[in-house]
């Protein structure tokens, strides 16, 4: 596969600072004067790229919910985001005291990357896109040539012209709906969210089947239920849904009404411990009906 990526002499990149880079100067002094070796902070200089992972993944968590709750112009969703861009930072800071790269060279790393994978945008020559599916798919072209290209001068094979890989390290539901995208960049897909319903319908009727023929033997029902939930991140995809989010939503959700429903038992004098199901569903039904 040949691809023209664009002559990044012609991009009308800014080399002034108008955009101002003042915050992020003094954000990096401040880096490496937590991780100063003789004067730095202890707990900062004690940590290591696996000891941050846990923080990096916790702030991101954090910055989705601000953005959830309150919107993207707020100040804790701003804050949020600026844990984030810490992590980041650290992360970089470690490498650089490792005299390989520095916060620059992998700002640079990242924004050569950005043009040659834009040539819409920086390449005159290049055609217009028209929509977001054709951005995709072009991208995926140019990820998969690159990647080849890396390989070949290695000595190694060259991957296919698409590469069907995702990240391992993403959630299953996420992993689902990534999977679910690349199909679509090579015309693997449903029409709409209806025909992706159907689908959910057929896997849900297929688990059914199997739960009623192999009450000893789970392996195929399993599978089948895989099947289900994987159709399922297929509609959030088409839809624009991030799974992760709308299944969390879910899970409040379920809290919320969850513990008002213990509340109204306690109310009654009883205790949930005591009641039937049934009559725990009557009172499940008083929470819904509360709008929680």
């Amino acid at each position: 596969m040949s691809i023209n990526l664009p002559d990044k002499s012609k991009t009308l990149i800014p080399t002034n600072e108008a955009f101002g880079l003042e915050g992020v100067r003094k954000f990096l002094n401040v880096l490496r004067a937590i991780r100063h070796p003789v004067d730095g902070c202890p707990w900062d200089l004690a940590q290591s790229h696996e000891t941050l992972m846990k923080y990096f993944f916790e702030e991101l968590n954090e910055f989705a919910e601000a953005l959830r709750d309150f919107g993207p112009t707020d100040p804790r969703t701003i804050e949020e985001l600026s844990d984030c861009l810490l992590q980041v930072g650290l992360h970089a800071l470690m490498i650089e005291e490792k005299g390989t790269e520095s916060f620059d060279s992998i700002a640079k790393i990242q924004a050569d990357k950005l043009i040659s994978r834009h040539p819409h945008v920086f390449d005159p020559q290049f055609p217009r896109f028209k929509s977001a599916e054709e951005v995709n798919l072009n991208w995926e072209k140019i990820k998969a040539w690159a990647k080849a290209k890396k390989q070949s001068q290695s000595g190694e094979e060259n991957l296919p012209s698409q590469s069907f890989e995702v990240p391992s390290g993403l959630s299953s539901l996420l992993k689902a709906m990534r999977l679910g995208e690349k199909a679509a960049n090579h015309g693997f897909d449903w029409k709409n969210s209806l025909a992706i319903l159907d689908k959910i319908s057929e896997e849900l009727l297929e688990l059914k089947n199997e739960l009623i023929a192999s009450v000893e033997v789970e392996s195929k029902a399993k599978e089948e239920f895989g099947d289900l939930l994987f159709a399922c991140a297929q509609l959030a995809r088409k839809r624009n849904w991030d799974p992760e989010q709308v299944l969390n939503d879910a899970n409040q959700k379920f809290q919320r009404r969850f513990q008002k429903m213990i509340e109204l038992i306690e109310a009654d004098g009883k205790n949930a411990l005591d009641l039937a199901n049934e009559i725990q569903e009557e009172y499940w039904e008083k929470v819904k009906k509360l709008g929680l």
